[in-house]
Formats: C-alpha cells, structure tokens, sequence
C-alpha cells in the first residue's frame, strides 16, 4: 500500500518520538524519507534532520545530508522509486490499490525494473553503454550482474525469483559484498570521514 505523503512523514515523525526506537532504526527511517522525498518537501526533511538530532546524538543528520550528496536523485540513473514515468506511476498505483498481503514483499529493488527492461530488450544504452566494439544480437542467454559496493538479500531474492520464471535468459548475481543496513552504514560513515580528511588536506 502507498503512503500519501503527510501520512508518512507524521508516522515517521511519529517513531523518531517513540522511546523504544533505537537510535540506528530513527537513522534508517530519516535515510529512507530523505532519499524518497528529497526534491519534495526540504522543509519536512529540515524538520526531521533536527528531530533526528535531538532524539539521536550519536547519528548526526550531517550522515543524512551525505548519503544525498552521494546518491541522491540527482546523483541517481533510473527510476529507483518508479516516481518519474508515468507508466511507472500509474504501476504502482495500480498496486496500491489491489492491496498487498504482505507488505515487506510489496518493494521490488531497482535491479528487478532492469531485468525486466533485459529481457524485453529495452535496457537503455545511456544507462548501460557497451564497451568495446561489442554489440549484442538478440537477447541474451545468461546475464552477469555485478554491483560494485555491495548487493542485498533482496536483491538475490530478485534476481532467483526471475530466474524461476523461465523467461529463457538465466542471471547471475555478484556483487564486492552481502550488504545489510548496519554495514551499509559503517560504509557511508567510513565514506563521509574520508571525505573529511580530503577535503581539509586540500
């Protein structure tokens, strides 16, 4: 089910107030908000920068505003939040309307958009340029898929279900790690401390 806007940010608002939240769980929440609604309401995202503050000292939102910097809407190719084409819109509220039964299998990951957009032949050179002087024939048989920075469970979970299909192309996932939230942090914080050092060398 989709969430209208306000609703969300005033559930979000709602467990950064909630003491048996932990400080690492407000973090994701602001993370999750913040990379959706970024372009969409700076001022509900100021908002819950100095909430997160306030409730959370060990995660400062400066950790937030880095994660943007890095891979905000700007920095992003694709669709992630299938918020920008309109086939992509009238999908998902499609969905919304049906109703999920389960809600943590409603998100599909962005890898899932691309398998999809390989297998239909449509998979955008701009986004995906060749190298070499390589072009492919037809569709391919099997697909290597290799996310430099790490994959997620549910992206294996994704990428087995399309594989289940028998849609006649076979993918294979790697990735230079299994990521989980809590090292996908360590990473952005590492990231942000090197960013840091360089900037005050220079």
């Amino acid at each position: 089910m989709t969430f209208p806007k306000c609703a969300f940010m005033q559930a979000v608002t709602n467990l950064l107030n909630n003491e048996s939240v932990s400080d690492i769980d407000r973090l994701r929440l602001v993370m999750l908000y913040a990379l959706r609604y970024e372009k969409e309401s700076p001022v509900q995202l100021m908002q819950l920068f100095n909430k997160l503050a306030s409730r959370s000292p060990k995660y400062k939102p400066g950790l937030v505003q880095f994660l943007l910097k890095q891979a905000g809407v700007d920095k992003r190719t694709g669709d992630l939040y299938g918020n920008r084409d309109l086939l992509n819109i009238a999908r998902n509220m499609a969905r919304g309307l049906k109703g999920v039964e389960n809600v943590y299998t409603q998100h599909q990951p962005l890898l899932y958009q691309t398998m999809e957009s390989i297998i239909k032949g449509r998979l955008r050179d701009v986004d995906y340029p060749f190298i070499g002087n390589h072009f492919q024939q037809g569709r391919p048989q099997d697909v290597i898929i290799f996310i430099v920075g790490g994959t997620t469970y549910e992206e294996s979970r994704s990428v087995a279900l399309q594989n289940a299909t028998n849609s006649g192309i076979r993918f294979i996932l790697g990735g230079s790690a299994l990521l989980n939230s809590k090292r996908f942090l360590k990473n952005l914080e590492e990231a942000q401390r090197i960013a840091r050092t360089s900037t005050s060398v220079v």
